[in-house]
């Protein structure tokens, strides 16, 4: 069974060389080789189409780059905001006592926490999108296949004696043993964000999505990064892809060789 755990990282460090790495290449490539399409630019593109009788067919990938469009707002569970968008996590935390045995054969005692979600809420399944080419809006389809990168604006623990201040926790019924208190997490789009998105364009109705591109090598990335922060990003990822492989095939090579010989 031993010897399953330097193949492991033999092939693991092989796959992110090869694989992991080409993914994140290839995301940079194409951050830096598309050209920015405005809101305008896509619609005057469909109607063109529309009028060629390809509109309901016609798919194309595009970068482009605004705001969050927000007519109405979503209030934080937690931090008690208005926001865009907010997907929330709740966990109950717990502890207990657990005993075991020391290296000496002595019996000790030690407290064990441990978490346990409760909730996993999310605000919207889409993001309203435009720029200042023009007054309509464009959705973002970002529950389907969606690089989503958005930033955590909350992250706490309140024990129980302190949940009074959040009004979330009115008539909350706490029914675990041993419950210490809850974390709170919330990853948040301001209203106005700034947006970046890439992703392919099509019609339905008479409103462009941009959504996950049906050529299965192409990304759908929308993030509150900008594009240089975010080619910044994948380059770093890379980086570490690559020297990372490196590092688990040489370990795994290692415990493989003193397994042979041992």
């Amino acid at each position: 069974m031993t010897i399953i755990i330097p193949i492991v990282l033999i092939v693991g460090g092989v796959l992110a060389m090869v694989f992991l790495r080409s993914q994140m290449a290839n995301k940079v490539r194409e951050m830096k080789f598309m050209e920015t399409t405005t809101v305008k630019d896509l619609l005057d593109m469909f109607s063109t189409m529309q009028s060629d009788g390809l509109g309901d067919h016609f798919r194309h990938y595009v970068e482009v780059k605004g705001t969050v469009y927000s007519p109405e707002t979503v209030r934080t569970p937690f931090s008690d905001r208005e926001v865009a968008y907010c997907a929330s996590k709740l966990a109950a935390v717990t502890q207990r006592e657990e005993r075991y045995r020391d290296n000496d054969g002595n019996m000790r005692t030690r407290i064990q926490k441990s978490e346990e979600t409760i909730t996993m809420e999310d605000s919207s399944n889409t993001l309203l999108f435009k720029d200042s080419s023009s007054d309509q809006c464009v959705v973002l389809d970002i529950k389907n296949g969606c690089s989503f990168d958005v930033p955590e604006t909350f992250d706490r623990f309140e024990n129980v004696g302190n949940l009074n201040r959040y009004s979330y926790f009115r008539n909350f019924h706490h029914n675990r043993a041993n419950l210490l208190g809850y974390r709170m997490q919330e990853k948040t789009v301001s209203l106005n964000q700034p947006l970046y998105v890439l992703g392919e364009a099509y019609k339905e109705g008479d409103i462009i999505h941009i959504g996950k591109p049906t050529d299965r090598d192409k990304t759908f990335i929308v993030s509150t990064k900008s594009e240089d922060e975010m080619i910044g990003k994948c380059e770093s990822n890379a980086k570490f892809a690559f020297f990372g492989g490196i590092a688990a095939i040489v370990v795994g090579v290692g415990l493989l060789i003193y397994q042979l010989i041992a």
